[in-house]
């Protein structure tokens, strides 16, 4: 009787193997890195790629540049109170090629460069300086001026940005210059490829970027600015319309950012495209309540803390 049943109970055990690994395999999150429960439960993949998704997403523009200087440490984990589904920042390069996090091609407005290395020198860039030389810089002492308590503040690379950032948010990653290919290698590097999304307006990298099959999330930032197709566009011709959401998709991209120059019609029909649209700059909790009304996926804002407390409610 024993060994009647011994085949039966190989079967049985081999089907309980099996539930057990598909049911495994169920509960494998898409990203490998530890995210929120908030941020966790908004991620969907699109086109094969992770953003989170639970529109209206806010996005702390440059951090909490509001109350902190913007791309800084301080700016970043002050956001991060707020709970924002993304957190974005910029990067150039330094001269000896290491990933900066800052907004301007110049160091002039936000560090203290002009008079550590002045007088009678400005507009020095970014690129003309060394990591070593740009971490001499005071980032803080600039913002609001009188207010000492961010007095000494560095400027922050890439990495240590992304290792405050991705704790508990999604980074959102702004390329101001820079070959796809050193980002993605960058990134490769960080294990982090599936775990942030990068836009530009710089489109034809952003459409270079998607040829790495690894490539991360990926969004178009307009009205395009100087020439588009050849020419100089007039202002109404910057507001989001058929063939602007036709260039962009052409180009891979799964998402875009634009101005509040949208209408529900361009809203939607990006939307048909398999797009989502995320608007800047916006710190006016009634205006961010119009563009949701109008459909749009996201608020950029400068202001998370009270974004969160009108769009949230």
């Amino acid at each position: 009787m024993k060994r009647n049943m011994r085949p039966l109970m190989f079967f049985l055990t081999a089907i309980f193997l099996v539930a057990a690994l598909l049911a495994a395999k169920e509960q494998v999150p898409v990203s490998a890195t530890i995210v929120p429960p908030r941020t966790l439960h908004v991620l969907k993949r699109i086109g094969g790629h992770m953003i989170p998704y639970s529109p209206p997403l806010i996005i702390a523009h440059r951090g909490d540049s509001k109350h902190a200087p913007e791309n800084t440490r301080p700016a970043f984990e002050l956001a991060l109170k707020y709970r924002p589904d993304m957190v974005e920042g910029d990067y150039h390069h330094s001269k000896d090629g290491e990933f900066i996090v800052i907004h301007d091609h110049h160091l002039d407005r936000t560090t203290d460069a002009v008079k550590k290395w002045g007088p009678g020198i400005s507009d020095i860039l970014v690129s003309s300086r060394t990591l070593k030389e740009i971490k001499t810089l005071d980032a803080g002492s600039w913002f609001h001026w009188n207010n000492s308590e961010f007095t000494g503040t560095k400027v922050p690379t890439l990495k240590e940005a992304l290792d405050v950032i991705q704790k508990s948010s999604v980074a959102l990653i702004e390329r101001k210059e820079g070959k796809p290919e050193d980002l993605m290698r960058f990134l490769r590097n960080e294990g982090l490829t599936n775990d942030v999304a990068v836009h530009s307006f710089d489109w034809d990298f952003i459409e270079e970027l998607g040829t790495f099959s690894d490539a991360p999330s990926r969004g178009a930032i307009g009205p395009p600015w100087g020439k588009y197709k050849g020419r100089v566009l007039t202002e109404s011709e910057k507001w989001l319309n058929a063939e602007f959401i036709e260039d962009i998709a052409s180009r891979g991209a799964q998402f875009f950012g634009w101005n509040s120059w949208v209408t529900a019609e361009s809203v939607a029909l990006a939307h048909s495209k398999g797009l989502r649209v995320f608007i800047y700059t916006i710190d006016d909790p009634n205006e961010a309540q119009r563009l949701v009304a109008l459909g749009v996926d996201g608020i950029t804002t400068n202001d998370p803390e009270l974004m969160a407390k009108r769009l949230r409610q």
